[in-house]
């Protein structure tokens, strides 16, 4: 795994048509490509200030973003 920006991330997820996301009833955060009922919209913004507040760092496993 490598660590990459929160940029890096935004941009991988771009590409793979992922949008921020939260699971309901959680502070468990996500990149998804649905929604569906299990995750609450996120903007990219809320996205960053959420991994920032928590100081959390993301990682690229081979194609996969990873938030810890």
């Amino acid at each position: 795994m490598r660590k990459i920006t929160f940029e890096e991330a935004k941009k991988i997820a771009e590409n793979k048509n992922l949008k921020p996301a939260r699971l309901k009833g959680t502070e468990v955060i996500s990149f998804v490509r649905d929604y569906g009922t299990r995750y609450v919209p996120l903007t990219w913004e809320e996205m960053r200030r959420i991994i920032e507040e928590n100081d959390s760092e993301i990682y690229d496993n081979n194609g996969w973003i990873r938030i810890v």
